[in-house]
């Protein structure tokens, strides 16, 4: 709706620049609606170029930003929100590199929201990094990046600041999120620590819920086997990556010392194998997004087939049974309530048979990328438990 104090002709910018933006900006907000005004808002609260979004009615373009917006809001979408290769398929111009940097930057910025989006704006600004032009709203790839921020934020659970003024983590989220992009190590006091990075398949998991959240569901793909997950405590067969029986082998138990936190298991059971302990996460991460529909159609499916390795979910008293429960807990605090959320029969198989893809031996997914499928959960997982460990009381 034009302002009602318009009276002659709407007054476009005549500076290009300032036209540029202003167009740009009406765009922007005319097809992912008014909240990406308020993003903008506060993403650029101190530039004076984005006045007109502030003054409103007051300023002299404000009219012309309007109109614009309408054009945009009137004008059928040419990118479906449900198009598979949003998140499979790098646009034209875009290096791989550059569109795993894309997808984790809107993976942070759907948990974390615009208190880390601002924080990368200043630091991308201080120090200029070529990865990092998508975050420019006069870049092209900037769409892109809205876009699959509104897909993630219906996957991931908006991060709650609670506790984090009572906690003083030596790692911020944002060095958190600079040590993912340069295949860093990671700090142990989040628990998460990462050899080579291949920012797909950490990223994979959160792409194939989100996939489904936004109409289609994203078929498994092969994924890196280049990413060894930090969920594994180290073991001493980890550097002898030509050896195929690491699905056999056990995990060495991490015993933690009395200053760790407890609230996410360190600790994992004697004799647990890789494959064992991904195929728990796998399945909490399922039961977590899909709840009772994918429960019952997992059940009826190993009432079939009983010889499946799922056995940690009869034995109440066994420690991996007890593992996959509290990775159920920790899970549901960054990934949002399923609610009232009803699977029809035909989606729940969809959801099975994309899980017991990722299991299948012939699936060609190692069992190092089936932990980097849920890759990205944990890293969240660990960062919220962490800061809700160090409210706990301290033993002497």
């Amino acid at each position: 709706m034009l302002s009602s104090r318009q009276n002659g002709p709407i007054q476009a910018p005549e500076d290009p620049e300032t036209r540029e933006i202003v167009e740009r900006t009406a765009a922007l907000v005319g097809t992912h609606g008014l909240l990406m005004e308020r993003r903008l808002l506060a993403v650029n609260v101190n530039d004076e170029r984005y006045d007109f979004l502030r003054s409103r009615e007051d300023h002299p373009y404000y009219d012309f930003y309007r109109r614009k917006v309408v054009e945009h809001e009137l004008t059928p979408d040419d990118e479906p929100s449900g198009d598979l290769l949003l998140f499979t398929c790098p646009p034209q111009g875009i290096t791989r590199k550059e569109f795993g940097a894309l997808k984790l930057t809107a993976q942070f910025v759907a948990r974390y929201g615009m208190s880390f989006w601002r924080d990368l704006i200043h630091c991308v600004t201080m120090n200029p990094n070529p990865l990092f032009e998508f975050v420019k709203t006069s870049d092209i790839n900037f769409s892109l990046l809205l876009r699959l921020v509104d897909a993630y934020e219906m996957a991931l659970e908006p991060y709650k600041k609670s506790c984090l003024h009572r906690t003083n983590p030596k790692e911020t989220v944002l060095e958190g999120f600079f040590y993912l992009v340069q295949g860093e190590k990671h700090s142990e006091e989040v628990g998460v620590q990462l050899a080579t990075i291949d920012l797909h398949a950490f990223v994979s998991g959160l792409d194939f819920i989100a996939s489904r959240e936004v109409g289609q569901l994203l078929p498994p793909g092969v994924l890196s086997t280049q990413m060894r997950s930090g969920a594994l405590p180290p073991s001493d067969e980890d550097d002898d990556d030509d050896d195929d029986d690491d699905d056999d082998a056990t995990l060495e138990v991490h015993h933690p010392s009395p200053e760790e936190h407890q609230y996410y298991p360190l600790t994992y059971p004697q004799g647990i194998t890789p494959k064992q302990l991904g195929i728990i996460k796998l399945t909490a991460l399922f039961l977590v997004r899909y709840s009772w529909g994918f429960w019952v159609g997992l059940h009826t499916r190993l009432i079939l087939k009983p010889h499946l390795p799922f056995g940690f979910l009869y034995s109440p008293d066994r420690s991996y049974h007890l593992l996959f429960n509290w990775l159920t807990n920790v899970y549901v605090g960054v990934m949002p309530a399923p609610g009232r959320l009803r699977l029809s029969p035909a989606a729940r198989e969809i959801i099975l048979d994309g899980f017991f893809y990722l299991l299948e031996d012939g699936s060609d997914i190692a069992t190092s990328d089936l932990h980097a499928f849920v890759g990205g959960i944990d890293y969240f997982a660990k960062r919220e438990n962490y800061e809700k460990s160090a409210l706990l009381p301290q033993h002497p």
